[in-house]
């Protein structure tokens, strides 16, 4: 049998009571009936529409995975594990590509002799490189996401970026892909 949700609580610790002919919720003992057609929590989010599959072919794999297994237990109506998930999915997105960020800076201060010159002209790329210093909680890597994404990068930069990109993606690949485990495809 479907589970009904109680419209004042979202609770599903809900029964059909006879007696006063309505539903009642057992948490917050509210009382009421159904439309003709009640929605589910997940209407709309089956669809092959919604979901961004392209995604799934250039995240990573653990990033991957999580996104489709996400999907599935949306699909699958199970609002537990989707609740759980959405918040793995969205630290994985935080994660990565900060991550590899701070393995840019790290190779940004070891191939160049002007390193303590961009901190001043850029602050939030000192601030940055102090983050990676330490343990982050979630907070802070949301921080360092919004620090990343107000970075000023000139052209000559974006070419050694451009090669520094290429060299570090090939060295994850090669160093990440074995028969154990995959974290790229």
């Amino acid at each position: 049998m479907e589970e009904v949700i109680c419209p004042e609580c979202g609770s599903t610790s809900t029964y059909r009571s006879k007696k006063f002919n309505a539903w009642i919720c057992e948490d917050c003992g509210e009382k009421f009936e159904l439309s003709e057609k009640m929605a589910k929590w997940n209407d709309g989010l089956q669809s092959f529409d919604y979901w961004c599959n392209d995604f799934m072919l250039y995240a990573p794999s653990s990033l991957s995975n999580s996104y489709e297994q996400l999907k599935h237990y949306v699909i699958e109506g199970n609002i537990g594990c989707t609740l759980f998930l959405i918040r793995d999915v969205f630290e994985l997105m935080i994660k990565i590509p900060t991550v590899i960020l701070f393995d840019s800076i790290y190779s940004l201060y070891e191939k160049s002799d002007e390193f303590t010159t961009l901190f001043e002209e850029q602050p939030k790329l000192e601030a940055l490189y102090r983050n990676s210093m330490q343990m982050l909680s979630t907070g802070k890597w949301w921080e360092c996401v919004r620090l990343a994404s107000g970075l000023l990068i000139n052209s000559e930069d974006l070419a050694a970026m451009e090669e520094y990109e290429a060299f570090v993606l090939s060295c994850i690949q090669q160093s990440l892909c074995s028969d154990h485990y995959c974290f790229l495809r």
